[in-house]
């Protein structure tokens, strides 16, 4: 009896669990999982109401994310954590976000703790490509230090691909691009085959690549070739001497409905000009054609359940809309909304 109290006294001492990098791990597996299953289920929902059904059992990434980071806050200092910050920085930046006003954001103390603990870290290549999701005045600087700092080349090539991907939303100065031209250099010769979460540098770098010269502002859009809800085959380049809202959407993205009454109010809007609104729209055919024929999305969409056009345009956040002009050109790139709807009526005017 009195060794079976001693065993129960120690182990009230001891950490419940082996460690919370394991706690951490288990974590993001479960929500990754239970996010490719549900994807998978409202990809095969036929019809608006059992789409809905699908969609209402979404995965809460905030969820899983502020028990991330009450297993992730206070261990900062150790290298595991930069897995997991990055994580949090990619799926759930809300919660990230400061809790009253004043307070040291998460980010911030994320960013500190990597400056003074891992600029050297052989793992921190994820957490640079993390970075530039969430927009911070420091992250360029940051990531110029560990480039700077780290003494593994293919770290060096990741940092310098953040920059890249920082100094794409910094504006289209030639002294911009020119140096995001050679820190994508620096991300292919160092980086190469280094994995950053899903995906490696190399092909981060040629989706930049890719970007720069066919998917930004005066480039010419790549053209789309596929059908619409009736089968009918049809182009972008069909609609040349009019101006194009492209809009890349599904009934999953984040505030969808929102972003549907957006593109719905803005085709209305349309109608005897001369422009129109074209969506490239994931949802199961019946549910497209069910959300066309009641209005909720009456525009014409190429249907892209196979993500092929998404992939063409290297769409990675939903929704995200082009602008183009009569020639075909890109003249804008957003989110539905305000600055969509001034874009268009400027070249409507011009």
């Amino acid at each position: 009896m009195r060794l079976l109290l001693a065993s129960l006294s120690l182990s009230l001492l001891l950490p419940v669990s082996a460690g919370t990098a394991t706690q951490a791990r288990n974590l993001t597996k479960s929500y990754d999982q239970d996010f490719a299953s549900w994807v998978s289920r409202v990809q095969q929902a036929q019809g608006k109401d059992a789409q809905a059904t699908a969609w209402a059992a979404r995965p809460n990434p905030n969820e899983t994310g502020r028990k991330l980071w009450v297993e992730i806050r206070n261990n900062l200092n150790e290298s595991w954590t930069l897995d997991y910050a990055a994580w949090l920085y990619e799926n759930a930046p809300a919660v990230l976000a400061p809790v009253r006003a004043g307070a040291v954001p998460p980010t911030q103390k994320i960013q500190d703790s990597v400056k003074r603990f891992h600029t050297r870290s052989p793992r921190v290549g994820y957490f640079c490509i993390a970075l530039p999701k969430i927009a911070n005045p420091g992250s360029l600087a940051l990531l110029e230090k560990i480039e700077k700092e780290n003494p593994d080349p293919r770290v060096q090539g990741a940092a310098a691909m953040g920059q890249a991907m920082v100094l794409r939303n910094m504006g289209d100065d030639w002294n911009i691009v020119a140096k995001r031209q050679e820190k994508l250099r620096t991300a292919i010769i160092k980086g190469n085959d280094l994995p950053v979460g899903k995906t490696t540098i190399i092909r981060l770098a040629e989706d930049e690549i890719f970007i720069m010269n066919n998917l930004t502002v005066g480039t010419e859009a790549p053209d789309i070739k596929g059908v619409d809800i009736t089968l009918k085959p049809f182009s972008l380049s069909d609609y040349r001497g009019k101006v194009v809202v492209l809009a890349f959407w599904h009934t999953w993205m984040p505030e969808a409905e929102r972003s549907i009454e957006l593109l719905r109010n803005l085709h209305n809007d349309l109608q005897g000009k001369n422009a129109v609104v074209l969506g490239a729209n994931q949802d199961h055919a019946l549910t497209l054609r069910e959300m066309t024929a009641d209005g909720t999305a009456p525009w014409r969409n190429f249907s892209d359940s196979t993500r092929e056009i998404a992939q063409k345009y290297r769409i990675s956040e939903w929704p995200q809309v082009f602008v183009l002009d009569t020639a075909g050109k890109i003249r804008h790139i957003g989110a539905p909304g305000a600055f969509v709807n001034i874009a268009v009526d400027s070249l409507l005017k011009n």
